[in-house]
């Protein structure tokens, strides 16, 4: 059985390895089951705000270049480095 920590360590690889792609916790915990790590999206959702919170990654927003605007309704996690 995965602790909350394996949960958490496996969700902060895998978004620091896929930063940049759109995720939804959906998605990231199909993912995370299909690899033996057992958890829903209720959970991934909630590390992602816990991580959001703690500045180790951040929402950003996706903008059309051709429209010139911001598309408000996919977003996208990215990780912030020092």
């Amino acid at each position: 059985m995965r602790t909350d920590s394996t949960v958490l360590e496996r969700l902060a690889e895998y978004m620091m390895d896929n930063s940049g792609n759109l995720n939804s916790p959906n998605n990231i915990a199909n993912v995370l089951d299909a690899n033996r790590v057992p958890t829903n999206h209720v959970t991934v959702g909630r590390y992602i705000s816990y991580l959001r919170d703690a500045f180790a990654f951040y929402e950003a927003k996706r903008y059309d270049i051709k429209g010139k605007k911001y598309i408000t309704n996919r977003r996208g996690l990215l990780t912030e480095f020092p």
